[in-house]
């Protein structure tokens, strides 16, 4: 039996569950899509047609989150809402760019021209990028996806570790 005192404190507990999510993760080879949209409800419809497609997934709700976010987890792609209330589609396709090479992008929109913020012209050699008006994703979000995902062999597997670091 364990003593009061010989329990781990909540902190303890919390890093350790941390501990273990990190490690779950890092076992399982589904490649991660890091999903961005302010609108909760999106972003979990998102999060969840893409692992029905066979992805790992992150949500976050603002571009400072997804950065930070994609800086720890090293995503294989991001789906990002352009219309986010800290930054637009542009500018968050222009930090990940500086950061990451050739990290595809995915670009949801309700309006009509989603270029408009030249999200398509912000890297061209550096990964896809593709926009799309959000009443599409349902159809197309998860077959895009997974299009971009598929490396020279076909495979879907996740090669983060493979990729050099861009530190």
């Amino acid at each position: 039996m364990v003593a009061p005192g010989d329990r781990p404190s909540l902190h303890m507990q919390g890093r350790a569950a941390g501990i273990r999510a990190e490690m779950r993760d890092r076992l399982d080879h589904r490649p991660l899509v890091l999903v961005v949209d302010d609108d909760a409800g999106l972003n979990a419809r998102y999060c969840d047609l893409l692992e029905a497609a066979g992805c790992r997934t992150r949500g976050a709700a603002s571009g400072r989150e997804a950065l930070a976010i994609a800086a720890r987890d090293r995503p294989r792609l991001v789906v990002i809402d352009l219309h986010l209330p800290d930054m637009n589609g542009a500018t968050m396709v222009r930090e990940l760019a500086k950061r990451f090479s050739a990290l595809p992008v995915i670009g949801l929109s309700d309006g009509d021209e989603p270029h408009a913020f030249g999200l398509l012209e912000v890297m061209p050699e550096r990964g896809a990028a593709i926009s799309m008006k959000k009443a599409l994703v349902p159809e197309r979000l998860a077959d895009l996806a997974i299009e971009l995902l598929r490396d020279e062999r076909g495979a879907l597997g996740d090669t983060a570790e493979d990729e050099d670091e861009d530190d």
